[in-house]
């Protein structure tokens, strides 16, 4: 049995086949079986920095190929993650805006999409992996312990915190601008 896990853990691409069973799968399945329908839309949003963060911690191991950075360096499989994980991620992002658009406020839902797409697309692939690798530097520095790159995935979170508290602040902006 453990040399099967052993073997699991392994295979190539197994981490971005639990990486989509759970956080594209599973769980917004769960948060609509909950009935939270209001908060698959923003959770899908996430997926992005999620993954980013999950690349980055475990580029050299289980999620290497889940969301490179540079699609032209490695394997086909890395790119066509990339691809699919932004089309769900634009997909949630205009039926976001749609049914903001419904309302009858273009100006909010237009500037909520445009907020949201910043945030994902510019700002976590560029911040994410340049705090998480400046945190490792600085711990290494520090002497702290590092085993399972622990604070590589605290630090990522954090950013996936911030992540979130700017999206719901730039709403509530885009409310009081806009309404």
């Amino acid at each position: 049995m453990k040399n099967f896990l052993n073997l699991c853990a392994s295979m190539p691409n197994m981490g971005a086949f639990v990486f989509y069973i759970i956080f594209v799968f599973i769980t917004p399945f769960f948060l609509l079986v909950i009935k939270q329908d209001n908060i698959v839309l923003s959770y899908l949003t996430l997926l992005v920095p999620l993954a980013i963060i999950m690349d980055t911690v475990g580029s050299d191991r289980v999620f290497q190929n889940l969301y490179p950075e540079n699609t032209s360096k490695r394997d086909p499989s890395g790119t066509a993650s990339k691809y699919i994980l932004n089309a769900i991620v634009l997909a949630a992002i205009i039926y976001q805006v749609v049914s903001l658009n419904e309302n009858g406020n273009n100006m909010f839902a237009v500037s909520v999409g445009l907020w949201t797409l910043g945030l994902v697309f510019i700002f976590a692939p560029l911040l994410i992996p340049l705090v998480i690798d400046k945190a490792d530097q600085t711990a290494k520095k520090q002497g702290i312990n590092v085993k399972y790159d622990w604070h590589k995935y605290t630090v990522g979170f954090l950013m996936l915190v911030l992540i979130i508290l700017l999206q719901v602040g730039g709403e509530e902006l885009c409310k009081v601008f806009f309404n």
